[in-house]
């Protein structure tokens, strides 16, 4: 730990024992604590990838069995702790800004991720380009911030690469259910293109809006909820076989 941290975390110890904070001091705290966590899962990311240097494999970073063995020791899922991985070894080799701006607490791990995140398709030294664009000041950036800002340095580098990533994932537009919630309750996503999903939305929240008279009791969430539903059901009949026209909706 950096030698300048250990005294005012020694004070930050004393005050949270004896309850000696006021509302100024304990938001400096935060603050405070909040720099030496980033510190710490830098340090972690580094074990991680050396970690990783005792599993090597032919023809990739490291042996796909390793995330078993970060996922059984942390209890994490098996997708989790190779996302971790991953990031680690992106972080190691690729991206020494990334990780420079964690290990001096400037950045945490979700900013470094959402950054890793964008840069994943360009070579080593394109992403070190990006990220002397994008990471000054970044520990007063959002993570949306960091993440537009990376895209469009992304898109500058290289936009024919980009344009085939759109089309890849225009390629892979979906509906996804996910697993039930509590009390009966589920979710339900699109991944579309985003003027798609915009419009969509549009469409739902005029319909509800238009539903919400004084006498309307249900929420606008609830009423963009009914509106999609209602709409689900309204193409159902639509499309559906003649002998499911006379499926009847849901009240």
């Amino acid at each position: 730990m950096p030698p300048s941290w250990v005294p005012p975390l020694q004070m930050l110890e004393e005050l949270d024992r004896y309850g000696r904070a006021d509302a100024d001091t304990a938001l400096a705290a935060i603050e405070t604590l909040d720099k030496v966590i980033s510190y710490t899962q830098a340090m972690q990311m580094r074990f991680m990838d050396r970690f990783t240097n005792a599993r090597p494999a032919v023809g990739a970073p490291f042996s796909k069995y390793a995330a078993g063995e970060i996922a059984a020791s942390l209890t994490w899922s098996l997708s989790a702790a190779q996302k971790r991985l991953n990031l680690a070894y992106q972080l190691v080799h690729e991206l020494p800004g990334t990780m420079a701006g964690m290990s001096h607490g400037h950045l945490d791990l979700r900013k470094a991720f959402t950054f890793a995140d964008q840069v994943s398709h360009l070579c080593p030294e394109d992403a070190q380009k990006v990220e002397e664009k994008v990471l000054p000041g970044a520990d007063s950036k959002t993570p949306r911030s960091i993440r537009d800002r990376a895209r469009r340095e992304v898109i500058k580098i290289d936009p024919a690469a980009a344009e085939a990533r759109r089309k890849k994932l225009v390629s892979e537009r979906r509906v996804e259910k996910q697993k039930p919630c509590e009390d009966g309750m589920a979710l339900l996503g699109a991944f579309l293109p985003a003027e798609s999903a915009e419009a969509i939305y549009r469409r739902i929240d005029t319909i509800a809006r238009s539903l919400k008279t004084k006498d309307e009791t249900r929420t606008m969430d609830a009423l963009r909820a009914d509106a999609l539903t209602d709409r689900a059901w309204v193409c159902r009949a639509t499309y559906a076989p003649k002998s499911n026209s006379a499926s009847t909706p849901p009240p």
